[in-house]
Order: C-alpha cells, then sequence, then structure tokens
C-alpha cells in the first residue's frame, strides 16, 4: 500500500482490501486513483499490470494475480485468479446448454469463462481468425469450432493445401467438402462469392431479413500457403492455367467477401502459422475489424501482436509448452488467456481410428450431431462446385492410389547415373524408350512440352510422321547408352 499511495505508481493512489479467503487471508485489493490522460492507455495499463503483481508477489495459494481496469471511475482491481488448467477436453454437449446456438464454444479461461464465436448475424465480429504454428493446437482448435457448428446445424467447406490439416473432417455431418488442390480452391473462392452475391440478391428480390438467411462456415488453413500458390499459378507455363487465375481473381474475390460476406450470413475461419501485414492490408481495408473473433497460439512479435490484437503488448507472453495454451477475444471482446479444447481427430479411418483412446473415441461419439445440417447453395456456381467436388472425392477414395516409399540404395546408382526428369529433357537429346514387346529402342527428341500435370515429348521415328509421349512430373528418362536392363526404367 505504502508503495502505491507514494504515487510512484498511479496518483493519488489508495488501497482497501475487497476480498479475504477461508482462512482470512487477503485475496483482493481495490485501489483507487486520480485518473488523467494516460489512464485509459493499454501500454500505460500493461506498465502498472507489471509493477502492481511484482509488489503483490506471489500467493500463498499459488494462484495468479490478475488487474481489471475502470479508468474511467478511477478505479483497478487486484484480485486472485486460478490457474488454467494444461488439458480440457472438449466438453459434450450436454455441458453447454446453456451456451447461445449461435455462438460456436473452443476455449476456457479464468474462472471457467468460455471463449466462443458468435456467428449470428448480428455478431460485431463475424469472422474468425486462429494464429499458430505447428503443433500448436490450432488444428484442434479448427476442429472445436467445426464440430461445435454441425452441433448447432451450421454446415461448412474447407480449403487444406497441405492435405493434412482437414481430411479427417471429409465427410463429417456439415461437411460439403474439403478441398485440396490450389486451383479448385480457386475455383472454390470464386464460386463463394457468387454465393454471396446470390444471397444478398435474394434478400433484395425477397424483401426478408439477412437473419433468415441459413449460416455457411468457410475455412482456409494455411492461408499464406495457398495465397502463395495462387501468385505463382499466375506465372505458370501453361497459358490456360494463367488464364485461369487471373480471371478467377481468388485474392480479390476473398478480399471482398472478409469485407461483405457479413450479411449474407456466410462466416470465415482463416488459419495462419504467423500474422501478415498483407492479411489485413490492400483491397481488404477493414479485414482486420471483420475477423472480430481472434485466437492466437503463439508468442507473437511485437509488430504481430499490434497487427492480431491492436495492441503490441497482447499475446506475447503465452507458456507454449502447453499445447492449446493462447490468447483469445473474450466475451466482451477483450483478449484473454485461454486454454483451448481438445477435440481428437474424427476421421474415422482405420489408420486414424485404431490410434484414439477410449477417452478421445468418447468424445468424438458425443459429439456427433443426430442429422447432418442441411446444405442450401443459393448460387449455381456453388451448387455445381460441391457436385463435382464431392463427385471427385468419391472417385479419388474408390480408385486412389499413391507410390510406396522406396529404401534409397534398393536401385544400384550405376543403374541411374545417365538418367534425368523427362522436362529437362532438350530437343535433339537421345533417350532409350521400351517398344511394346519391352525392347529398348534409341530415339531422338524433337520437341518438350513441361506443364504441372507432367511432360510430353514428341520423337522422331524414320519417317514423316512423329510419336508422342508421356511422362507423370518427376519421372526420369534413360539417356541413350546404357545398358538394356536399366532401360526397363524409361516408359
Amino acid at each position: 500500500a505504502k508503495s502505491l499511495e507514494s504515487g510512484a505508481i498511479l496518483k493519488d493512489a489508495t488501497v482497501s482490501v475487497c476480498s479475504h479467503d477461508e482462512s482470512g487471508a487477503e485475496t483482493g485489493y481495490r485501489i483507487g486513483f486520480t485518473p488523467n490522460l494516460s489512464s485509459g492507455s493499454e501500454a500505460f495499463q500493461y506498465r502498472v499490470n507489471e509493477a502492481l503483481i511484482s509488489i503483490a508477489g506471489e500467493h500463498e495459494s499459488g494462484q495468479n494475480w490478475d488487474v481489471k481496469w475502470s479508468p474511467e471511475s478511477g478505479e483497478l482491481l487486484l484480485t486472485l485468479k486460478a490457474p488454467l488448467k494444461e488439458r480440457i477436453a472438449h466438453p459434450a454437449p450436454a455441458e453447454l446448454t446453456a451456451i447461445a446456438n449461435r455462438y460456436l464454444p473452443y476455449a476456457t479461461g479464468a474462472a471457467d469463462v468460455i471463449a466462443y464465436w458468435d456467428v449470428s448475424t448480428k455478431s460485431n465480429k463475424p469472422h474468425c481468425l486462429i494464429v499458430g504454428p505447428t503443433g500448436g493446437g490450432k488444428t484442434s482448435a479448427i476442429r472445436t469450432i467445426l464440430t461445435e457448428a454441425s452441433l448447432r446445424g451450421i454446415p461448412f467447406i474447407g480449403v487444406d493445401p497441405k492435405m493434412i490439416e482437414l481430411d479427417g473432417l471429409e465427410g463429417y455431418p456439415g461437411c460439403g467438402a474439403i478441398v485440396y488442390d490450389p486451383i479448385r480452391a480457386a475455383i472454390f473462392i470464386r464460386a463463394l462469392h457468387a454465393e454471396m452475391m446470390a444471397r444478398n440478391q435474394y434478400v433484395h428480390v425477397k424483401k426478408i431479413e439477412p437473419s433468415q438467411l441459413p449460416l455457411l462456415i468457410a475455412v482456409l488453413d494455411e492461408f499464406f500457403i495457398l495465397s502463395a500458390a495462387w501468385t505463382r499459378l499466375k506465372k505458370d507455363p501453361d497459358e490456360e492455367t494463367r488464364n485461369l487465375i487471373t480471371t478467377l481473381d481468388p485474392l480479390g474475390a476473398w478480399a471482398e467477401l472478409s469485407v461483405l460476406a457479413r450479411s449474407s450470413g456466410i462466416r470465415l475461419l482463416l488459419g495462419v502459422q504467423r500474422p501478415d501485414a498483407s492479411l489485413f492490408g490492400g483491397a481488404s481495408g477493414n479485414a482486420r475489424d471483420n475477423f472480430g473473433t481472434r485466437l492466437s497460439l503463439a508468442n507473437l512479435s511485437q509488430d504481430g501482436a499490434q497487427m492480431v490484437w491492436g495492441d503490441a503488448h497482447q499475446g506475447r507472453s503465452i507458456d507454449t509448452s502447453i499445447p492449446g495454451r493462447a490468447m483469445a477475444t473474450g466475451p466482451d471482446g477483450t483478449p484473454m488467456e485461454v486454454q483451448v479444447w481438445w477435440t481428437p481427430n474424427v476421421d474415422r479411418h482405420p489408420n486414424k481410428w485404431n490410434q484414439l483412446s477410449q477417452a478421445d473415441i468418447a468424445i468424438i461419439d458425443a459429439l456427433q450431431p443426430s442429422g447432418a445440417p442441411e446444405f442450401m447453395c443459393y448460387s449455381r456456381e456453388l451448387r455445381e462446385f460441391l457436385e463435382t467436388e464431392r463427385a471427385l472425392a468419391t472417385k479419388n477414395r474408390e480408385h486412389g492410389s499413391v507410390a510406396e516409399p522406396v529404401l534409397l540404395g534398393d536401385v544400384p546408382v550405376a543403374d541411374i547415373a545417365d538418367a534425368i526428369p523427362a522436362h529437362a529433357l532438350k530437343p535433339g537429346t537421345a533417350i532409350l524408350l521400351t517398344n511394346d514387346d519391352g525392347e529398348p529402342n534409341i530415339v531422338t527428341v524433337a520437341s518438350v512440352d513441361t506443364k504441372p500435370t507432367g511432360t510430353t515429348i514428341t520423337i522422331d521415328t524414320g519417317g514423316r510422321t512423329r510419336a508422342k509421349v508421356s511422362f507423370d512430373p518427376g519421372e526420369i528418362v534413360l539417356l541413350a547408352g546404357v545398358d538394356g536392363d536399366a532401360s526397363e526404367l524409361a516408359v
């Protein structure tokens, strides 16, 4: 009290005890002071918080001190808060009946305060941003939110350029599709933009309230990987691919969605490994304000904290040794420390399912909705995209295959010393190709056409006609001069 009342920290400070524990130990203090221009500054409050917690010291209960400010009235409270648990399993639906249907809960803060994403039409934080490195809990946070959405009858579509983060949700109730290919993802973003415009047109013509539109969540995980892929595709050697990406303009469509999708019932969930100024700049304008629900699972840099929280001090001292520990938007809109709920991978494929504990299986079974959310499309573009994407996914599951790994050393080095990638061939190069009988023949390359889908060469056949041979991406070709056995490595 003497340290405060000296005025070194707060002007005209007065201290009174406001709470005790059962043993009579002081657990809370009310501190009055004379407000000034600095009182409402977050940087000033941050410095005062550090000083107050240092003066209070460690409490015998092991709990941590917390500071709540009321700068306008010249008062703050210094009280104890229970430490967060290091792991919180996703609660069963029966435990969350008090949560409104348009709130998607995903974490617990101090005093059992629940962090949630308000996806209602009246929400002032319609979209959600999750920042977190690999292994920090970002994937579990996304699974938590989407399983809660499914329970509340809200469908979703996901884009996963890494092909490993959201694949377990493919086929989950309410999942329209999980998109992996960057070109298909670009088509989806443009279709989602068309869906937004069609919904707005429906509201205009039917004279209904936007709140009557069904909600739809679009998830883009690893956003910067995806945007980098789109940028590369604009410079693709294939002219058709370049023109397609330029016409679709997925980054421009996404920027408009982030600003305009709120009134159409479309909600965006964006996952990134780290914040970047481009995320909120350019055509997106006030995108950060629209991503009002935010979650950071890593210790942000000063610039990153400013970008995500608008405060250079927030989210910079998270205990990253605890998976799921994060800073999140609290119910009152201010950041609070939370523990994100653990939601296991919901993929029921035996290779995944058999690795789960009985406790994890119980969590998944409890989260299973009684019926799949309805997926309503207002635009032809989104309907046709989902129909084709589902057909492609079904075909891939039925006929998909992948090359088995080869142990380095299985193929003698001498056998492939004169092999080069097909895309590296030049006109005039002599190579070995096997004929229909499996016999090697020396042929000369006339021309080479390389695309992302593979390489096609034309070869001289000794007459006026030329034959074409296609190779998959990464396939090798043997140069002439290699023995006949090695030639079996060619086409």
